[in-house]
């Protein structure tokens, strides 16, 4: 956000002590450290290539003198001195010599190199009245709840003896509420780890739910897991309100008839198809069935959410409601990967996962820095680089390397919480196969040409056995002497 100079000299009444770090994640890693003593008499902290510059970095990509942070009334602004790269604060692209709040654990890029922005206080700061609300400190550093997923050097072979390697020992972290996109060469594993993550296909290695074993106590996290996969499976002869009605009455046991009718017009609403309700799934377009698909997972409101290829085959404008769909439901508290090969709206994702062939980990960290560490103009260039620049084992070692790792993989690995034995709700069996047996004939009720098949093939069929089969076809005495029986017994 851009902060006014008639708003950087608004008064505090308290000073206090602060002390800012900065974590510099080129190879090796490097950190910086002031305290606000520094800033006096207007002094600013220069960033840059340059042998002058206080924190100094030696990339092409950086320009001799390419930022600066400045001091006013106990906050920190940083800003761009119209570099040729730019200079980005998170998401956002600094315009040139314009300062923005600096706040604690902001993420800097400049250039092509990550800064992370760490603002520790010994005292609170007493702020005026008419201080806006962007000039709160730590606003940006709020505990999120939900279920965090991280995967511990899963390996996975086509064979266990001198197969083909699927996944080659990835370790991650995916934190709650966040949005991941998997992406990757063909061959690079795509759906083999996200298998792997989901406990649909196990590999070896460990996978972890809030610190918990996802592989031992799968029947516990089942009801918390939706998995939407690349064909719609929904019935295409039911309705909508009738395909998620069944869905609640399965995944919602021990709810009311009255909670699960209210968490159906939920989901209808949250997908947009309130007023196509009543209207047969298979007259609905391709992107409306594939919400239905979404709505039949979203009715047990799981916490992991993963969806294969679920913008596949569709137009750009869908495709781009159906990821910011799943945007949504990240930020309402569900942690979503999703499996996707339309790069137009990956950068709607936080965090993007790129695999090279063979399983193996070529970039983890946030969409919107993807280009810059690939060094191309749009995501899609990124496949074809990693298939002709480097190998897969190149790619993977020079990932290994660089800051991102440490600090996208590395470092959240090192916060994994401590394991909590989750409890399993047993389903009813028998309720559930009365559901299914009643939703199967609804079904073969709407299909009026399986109906009439199955009512009528039987006199159909019958009454042809009594015009061609000779009356004494079985007899004793008689069916065994007819020569054409004997030959076609003797085939």
């Amino acid at each position: 956000m851009t902060v006014s100079s008639s708003e950087l000299d608004k008064n505090h009444k308290n000073a206090i002590m602060q002390t800012l770090k900065f974590t510099v994640y080129t190879n090796p890693v490097r950190e910086y450290s002031f305290d606000n003593t520094y800033f006096v008499d207007e002094k600013c902290l220069v960033i840059g290539s340059g042998q002058d510059s206080q924190i100094g970095i030696s990339d092409a990509s950086i320009d001799v003198r390419h930022a600066v942070i400045l001091k006013k009334n106990h906050q920190y602004y940083l800003a761009d001195l119209d570099t040729t790269q730019g200079t980005r604060l998170g998401a956002d692209k600094l315009q040139p010599k314009q300062v923005y709040l600096l706040s604690n654990e902001s993420l800097v890029q400049v250039g092509n190199v990550i800064i992370e922005v760490t603002i520790t206080t010994t005292k609170t700061t007493i702020v005026s009245p008419s201080t806006t609300p962007t000039q709160v400190i730590n606003s940006t550093s709020q505990t999120k709840s939900g279920f965090r997923l991280d995967a511990i050097n899963l390996r996975k072979s086509s064979r266990p003896l001198f197969g083909t390697t699927l996944i080659n020992n990835i370790s991650l972290s995916i934190l709650p509420r966040e949005f991941v996109v998997i992406a990757g060469v063909s061959g690079g594993g795509k759906s083999t780890l996200m298998d792997a993550l989901n406990g649909q296909r196990r590999a070896r290695g460990k996978v972890l739910v809030n610190g918990s074993n996802l592989y031992t106590n799968f029947s516990a996290f089942k009801d918390k897991v939706g998995y939407v996969p690349q064909d719609d499976i929904v019935h295409p002869e039911l309705s909508v309100v009738e395909a998620l009605s069944y869905a609640a009455r399965l995944r919602l046991p021990s709810q009311s008839p009255a909670e699960r009718k209210q968490r159906v017009q939920e989901v209808l609403e949250q997908l947009q198809l309130t007023q196509r309700q009543n209207v047969a799934i298979g007259r609905l377009s391709g992107g409306q069935r594939k919400r239905v698909s979404i709505g039949v997972e979203l009715i047990s409101n799981p916490r992991l959410f993963f969806l294969d290829e679920a913008t596949s085959g569709l137009d750009p404008g869908t495709e781009l409601q159906i990821m910011e769909l799943l945007r949504s439901l990240a930020n309402a508290g569900s942690t979503v990967v999703l499996i996707t090969h339309a790069t137009k709206n990956v950068e709607i994702a936080d965090m993007v996962i790129f695999l090279a062939k063979g399983g193996r980990l070529a970039y983890f960290g946030p969409s919107k820095l993807a280009l810059q560490y690939f060094k191309v103009q749009d995501f899609d260039a990124i496949y074809d680089k990693v298939e002709r620049q480097f190998t897969p084992q190149e790619w993977e070692k020079n990932f290994v390397l660089s800051g991102y790792y440490k600090k996208f993989i590395s470092d959240r690995l090192e916060t994994i919480p401590q394991n909590n034995s989750p409890s399993a709700e047993k389903p009813d069996f028998n309720q559930q196969l009365t559901v299914l047996c009643q939703r199967n004939l609804n079904i073969l009720f709407k299909n009026r040409v399986s109906l009439a098949l199955i009512i009528l093939g039987a006199p159909i069929l019958g009454s042809l056995n009594f015009a061609l089969w000779k009356s004494d076809l079985f007899s004793t005495k008689t069916g065994m002497q007819d020569k054409q029986l004997r030959c076609c017994l003797s085939q």
